[in-house]
Parts: structure tokens; C-alpha cells; sequence
């Protein structure tokens, strides 16, 4: 959950001259909260969004009572499978889209995104490591932040080491 935030924080910070001060507040309290009380169940990601909205609404400082929509509504736009296209939203909600991307780029990547999706899908951990070639090769960042943070070669560069990873535990690499 800090990693997304930290991610949207240096988002932020790239699209500071794009963003007020309120902007960002809004974005960063969201991403603290957007997996707030996650279920850890695939397909659940609407009852995920509404247990994330109530524990932020339980703890949402009063200052940010007037923004309370804003923020709530930056939590619903990470819902997954999207309801809308990337495109067809404002800075601030792709800014938290790629922030919650770039996960797959940290170095705990590993607990994160493997164990952790392996968890919520209930899936063995080296099916999730095969299903990041794919996902890698259909990576695509909506921010400018994201597209010069995460070039093409930078995605090359991750998927060369899920296959050396797949190679080094003796398991079939997936084909394109």
C-alpha cells in the first residue's frame, strides 16, 4: 500500500506545474486508502472499493470532509477490471491508475504483486510469475510521468528477468 503512494507522490511531483496543493493531497490520501481492508478475493474488487470508501470515511481527518467526494471518487476509479478507459479520466485518477501499476516495478514486486495476487487469486505463486509476461507486454501508462518513468525498455528490461526467473526455476516461459 506505501509503495502506490510513494509511486503517486513522485507522480505528483512530476506533474506538480498540472496539479494544485489540494489536487495532490487528494490523490495521495486515496492511494493510502484505495486497498484499505482488501478482501484478498478475486473478483470482489466493487465490495474492495466499498470496504476501502469506509475505512477512509472512519478515518478521514476533518479537514478533508469538504473533499470527501473527490477522494472517494479517485478510490472508485481503481476498481478493477476498469469501468472507465484511462483516457477518459482526469490527471489526478490516472496519476493513481499508474501509481498502482508501477507496483510490478518495485523491489518488493516479488511479495507485492507474485504472493499477493497469488493470495487473492488463489493461485500458486508461479502461475501469477507466468502471467506477468503478458501483463508486462500490455503495460501502458497514462501519465506522462509514468511513460518517462516506465519506458519501453525499462518494461524489456523487467520482463527479461521474469523469464530468467522462470528459466532459473526450470519452468516453461510462456510465448507471446
Amino acid at each position: 500500500m506505501m509503495h502506490v503512494t510513494t509511486m503517486a507522490y513522485f507522480a505528483c511531483q512530476h506533474h506538480n506545474n498540472e496539479l494544485s496543493r489540494l489536487q495532490i493531497r487528494e490523490i495521495l490520501i486515496a492511494a493510502m486508502f484505495h486497498d484499505a481492508d482488501h478482501s484478498g478475493l478475486l473478483g470482489q474488487d466493487d465490495l474492495n472499493i466499498e470496504r476501502a470508501v469506509r475505512v477512509f470515511k472512519a478515518h478521514m481527518l476533518p479537514e478533508d470532509q469538504p473533499h470527501q467526494n473527490n477522494i472517494v471518487s479517485l478510490i472508485q476509479d481503481t476498481e478493477f477490471p476498469y469501468k472507465v478507459s484511462s483516457d477518459g479520466l482526469l490527471l489526478n485518477a490516472r496519476i493513481l491508475r499508474d501509481a498502482d501499476m508501477a507496483q510490478v516495478f518495485s523491489l518488493a514486486w516479488m511479495q507485492q504483486v507474485i504472493f499477493g495476487f497469488a493470495s487473492e487469486w488463489r493461485k500458486a505463486p508461479l502461475d501469477v510469475l507466468r502471467l506477468q509476461i503478458p501483463f508486462l507486454d500490455n503495460i501502458t501508462f497514462s501519465t506522462k510521468w509514468g511513460q518517462t518513468t516506465y519506458p519501453k525498455n525499462v518494461v524489456e528490461e523487467k520482463i527479461e528477468e521474469v523469464k530468467q526467473l522462470l528459466e532459473l526455476l526450470d519452468l516453461k516461459v510462456p510465448s507471446k
